[in-house]
């Protein structure tokens, strides 16, 4: 399934989150591929564990239960990875159809900085890693739970405005602007069809969706 993304605006809404939450928001595919996240990069604690590649498995691994236990919920999923760390994922839809998920990551609800560096030693000396626990940021329940839900308003938001969507859904938007450029003629499906190269039938589907 091809998306189709509006990454300037994309980014924009991502942008807000973080600036809001402190919070690395990530787009997947309906395939678990990572598609765009704001910021770019990682923390470093992250950086150091996928950099790994018997850890980057687990990595990757750790994200497709989350994305299909958020799918059987077909709901927020709240969850630590294999890590260690607190994650949530939420299915990002085209009706009913799950086209990718979207996610968030590289927190932790443990305050304590001793507790937390004791955390990342024990990564350190089970992989003969040199990580640290910089970049890893404390949230309460309280504050995760709030990150989840405004995330879930700006996926919304993010389908509502078409920024990521099934490349057929745009058939859509090609279609009303033919009619907006056609509303004093006598409009007929096969025009409007013609002028979104698709068959009736996935017009038909598009516009269902």
């Amino acid at each position: 399934m091809n998306l189709k993304l509006n990454t300037e605006e994309l980014k924009k809404v991502m942008e807000l989150f973080y600036t809001l939450s402190g919070i690395r928001p990530v787009l997947f595919d309906k395939d678990y591929t990572e598609i765009f996240a704001y910021p770019s990069e990682k923390c470093s604690f992250c950086c150091a564990v996928s950099g790994n590649p018997e850890l980057d498995v687990h990595c990757k691994e750790s994200n497709r239960r989350a994305f299909e236990e958020c799918r059987r919920r077909n709901d927020v999923y709240i969850y630590k990875c294999h890590a260690g760390l607190t994650e949530a994922a939420m299915p990002l839809k085209d009706g009913s159809r799950i086209i990718g998920y979207v996610m968030f990551g590289q927190i932790t609800d443990i305050k304590d900085k001793s507790e937390l560096n004791e955390f990342t030693e024990k990564i350190n000396e089970k992989y003969n890693l040199s990580c640290t626990a910089s970049g890893i940021r404390y949230r309460n329940k309280k504050q995760i739970a709030a990150a989840a839900s405004l995330l879930e308003i700006c996926t919304n938001y993010i389908l509502l405005k078409e920024m990521v969507a099934v490349q057929n859904t745009f058939v859509t938007e090609k279609a009303k602007e033919y009619i907006e450029m056609h509303l004093s003629e006598d409009i007929q499906i096969q025009d409007i069809c013609a002028s979104a190269n698709v068959s009736r039938t996935q017009l038909y589907e598009s516009f269902s969706r």
